[in-house]
């Protein structure tokens, strides 16, 4: 079985995680670390930005952990081939802390070799927390116009006033987070060190980045899901190339307005990634990397979410006033 020489870019991780040998060391039973901290939830949000592959985390995590640094203090160690963190923190990654309520939050783990070549590095992660509705200020009376049957006809039916409010207070929610993640890391012969991963993590209320959670102006509790799957592997001494996969429900109870009906509404968003890299030295690489993102926030022709591909030069919509009755394609204008 060939190995990679410690001489490379890259040398053999030892542990599992994301740091080559130069900047690993195992860790200790028990230490303390106070300030500004990654986030040790899940296995993307504590990768480091020098040693991730991709150019940016998934979107789940993004939204649950935007800018993946709060202020906070952490005890983590290990014993045998467990491997723990517990943490606390502001809760806002984003900028001030706005509540005294704290985030409880961190991930219990194994890291287990088989044999000499294959490691599996597994573990579970959990947040409860608090947040807070920004409250609302006084309002006017209002005259609005809802077109419930979407004739684009004003009606005297679908006018509706709607009365001042007197000013709201501010206000907390709780919301949480759970999660597993497992990778498992092959030393093959010749290429170096493959790894497979996959993540999820079940929230609610905990979007703070992509599409912000407020259960309170919502009327309701939103819970949120987000995964993701992907392989990397070295490419000889130098090279380095991955694929991901990831997806992100900001809203499971989605529901959009239908004529007058509100019907169930898919709301996630998905990145398929591919990268690749090359190392020649230790101070810098080269990367590449596509993303192809997919959701349904466009909307079709009859004005319901759908996705909206790229229409090439010269065809419309079915329906279009210029479309062509059949194939969909008119002449271009002279």
């Amino acid at each position: 079985m060939a190995s990679r020489s410690t001489e490379t870019p890259w040398a053999r991780r030892c542990c599992g995680c994301s740091r080559p040998t130069s900047r690993c060391d195992r860790w200790p039973k028990v230490a303390l670390t106070v300030g500004l901290l990654k986030i040790p939830v899940g296995a993307a949000a504590p990768e480091k930005v020098r040693d991730r592959l991709f150019f940016e985390s998934p979107a789940f995590v993004r939204a649950y952990y935007p800018g993946e640094y709060d202020l906070g203090v952490a005890v983590h160690g290990e014993w045998d081939v467990v491997r723990y963190v517990f943490a606390a923190m502001n809760g806002d990654p984003g900028g001030r802390d706005l509540t005294a309520g704290k985030d409880l939050l961190g991930r219990l783990g194994v890291d287990v070799p088989i044999g000499d070549a294959v490691r599996v590095v597994a573990g579970f992660s959990a947040l409860v927390g608090e947040g807070l509705h920004p409250g609302t200020p006084t309002t006017k009376d209002e005259l609005v116009w809802r077109d419930v049957n979407e004739n684009g006809i004003v009606e005297l039916t679908e006018l509706q006033v709607i009365a001042g409010a007197a000013a709201t207070p501010s206000s907390r929610f709780d919301r949480f987070a759970l999660g597993g993640d497992v990778r498992i890391l092959i030393e093959l012969p010749w290429l170096g060190q493959m790894s497979a991963f996959a993540e999820l993590i079940w929230a609610g209320n905990l979007d703070r980045g992509v599409e912000i959670a407020d259960p309170v102006a919502a009327g309701r509790d939103l819970r949120e899901l987000g995964w993701s799957v992907g392989l990397e592997t070295f490419v000889g001494p130098w090279g380095r190339v991955g694929a991901r996969y990831d997806r992100y429900d900001p809203d499971a109870d989605a529901s959009d307005a239908r004529g007058g009906r509100r019907v169930p509404f898919d709301a996630s968003i998905s990145t398929l990634s591919v990268v690749a890299e090359w190392r020649p030295v230790s101070f810098g690489s080269l990367a590449v990397q596509y993303d192809h993102n997919d959701n349904t926030r466009g909307r079709g022709p009859d004005g319901a979410p759908a996705r909206f591909p790229g229409i090439p030069r010269g065809r419309r919509w079915p329906g279009h006033p210029r479309a062509h009755s059949r194939s969909g394609l008119c002449p271009e204008p002279s």
